[in-house]
């Protein structure tokens, strides 16, 4: 998941935007079922790494007190109405 914030506008006055960090969750188990619940995740520095291997993740750098909150879920499941 990338984070872009806006930057203003070009001379045509079309809107700009910027890559702020990244992240990335695992959606679904290895049995393909949704993984359910709520997390917390940290935002790393720009350029986006999609193919980055879970054990070179402890090498990326951190963007400081920048996380993404997020909530996985079916619609109207009940295990996570709060």
């Amino acid at each position: 998941m990338e984070v872009q914030l806006p930057k203003g506008n070009d001379a045509a006055g079309n809107p700009q935007i910027e890559s702020y960090g990244w992240t990335q969750l695992d959606l679904f188990s290895m049995k393909k079922e949704l993984k359910r619940g709520k997390f917390k995740c940290p935002l790393y520095e720009v350029p986006t790494a999609p193919g980055i291997r879970v054990e070179d993740i402890k090498f990326l750098e951190m963007i400081p007190t920048s996380w993404i909150y997020l909530r996985v879920s079916y619609p109207q499941d009940d295990l996570i109405a709060e």
